[in-house]
């Protein structure tokens, strides 16, 4: 058995990162004919079958996955990013705040933020696709719990 897989693994060379699709087929191809002449037992088969068929498949997965982008393709999307962020930096969205019904604001706010988690001295913000804020109170205009006058004294 051990002079089986000497011999197996000479036609059948372990993994290398440089084999390409075709000459894992065709080492699976050997591997049949070893087996149906056989030359190989059937639970050596198995296992070296088994271990080309992933090789093949890792191949066949990474020659599916999207390509790397580029250079180029990354300075396209700089400059589409750019060409919106531009505008959207100089927007003065107070008139349009003051402006807009409750229910344009309800939608404003919904296209814009996540979530917004309310704390006794500060708010989270998480506005889609960028990282949580913390805001103090005095920053979105609203009252500190010290500002805010509670009933004094024991009950």
């Amino acid at each position: 058995m051990v002079q089986t897989f000497r011999r197996l693994r000479a036609v059948i060379p372990s993994s290398s990162p440089g084999r390409t699709l075709e000459t894992l087929l065709a080492e699976r191809s050997k591997l049949l004919r070893l087996h149906y002449g056989d030359q190989i037992s059937a639970d050596l088969f198995t296992e070296e079958e088994r271990r080309l068929t992933r090789l093949i498949e890792a191949h066949r997965a990474e020659a599916n996955a999207d390509p790397l982008p580029t250079e180029e393709s990354q300075d396209q999307l700089v400059e589409a990013f750019d060409q919106i962020a531009g505008p959207l930096a100089d927007l003065n969205i107070e008139p349009v705040w003051t402006s807009a019904t409750e229910q344009e604001r309800r939608t404003l706010l919904d296209e814009l933020l996540d979530r917004v988690a309310v704390f006794p001295d500060h708010l989270e913000v998480q506005v889609h696709g960028a990282p949580r804020l913390n805001l103090a109170l005095a920053e979105v205009r609203l009252a500190s719990r010290e500002q805010i006058g509670g009933v004094g004294g024991g009950t």
